[in-house]
């Protein structure tokens, strides 16, 4: 098998970098939108998304809910939106 070498100038390193970067960036991107969508899809809060109450009464437990879910949701148009 060959082992094949690519020769750069020195001024097309940059955008290749800048190419590599720009595409570890939507790849975590698209990571962080699949794993809010589960969670949503799977009522699971992740730890960046936990609120506490200090009530345990329903009332309080229902606003602990869905102030978590929305905090969510946020996170994930914030994400949709960025592109």
């Amino acid at each position: 098998m060959e082992v094949i070498q690519f020769k750069f100038k020195a001024s097309q390193g940059r955008s290749i970098y800048h190419d590599r970067s720009l595409k570890i960036k939507v790849l975590k991107c698209n990571a962080d939108i699949f794993f809010n969508k589960q969670c949503l899809i799977k009522k699971i809060v992740p730890n960046y998304a936990k609120i506490k109450v200090p009530a345990t009464s329903p009332a309080a437990r229902k606003t602990q809910d869905k102030a978590q879910f929305t905090r969510i949701k946020e996170r994930y148009i914030l994400i949709i939106n960025q592109f």
